[in-house]
């Protein structure tokens, strides 16, 4: 995703875009959007987050969901 050289602590947002394509029976790709912040500092442990993003289709209607987990981690 990306690397940071950090020097005190500093939080950094996350945006994630998420596409389900759909070749199936309707053919409509399902979308969604979410965020997640990672509040970084120097030594810090292995964080890992996760954040939940609802999935609608183009023409409306929300139709699922998928969690997405995200790891930070000072090397």
């Amino acid at each position: 995703m990306a690397t940071y050289a950090i020097r005190s602590t500093v939080t950094k947002r996350f945006t994630i875009d998420v596409t389900e394509v759909d070749k199936g029976l309707n053919g409509q790709d399902d979308i969604g959007q979410g965020t997640v912040e990672f509040e970084l500092s120097p030594g810090m442990a292995p964080l890992t987050k996760g954040v939940t993003i609802s999935l609608k289709r183009p023409s409306g209607g929300y139709k699922g969901k998928v969690k997405v987990v995200m790891s930070a981690q000072v090397t």
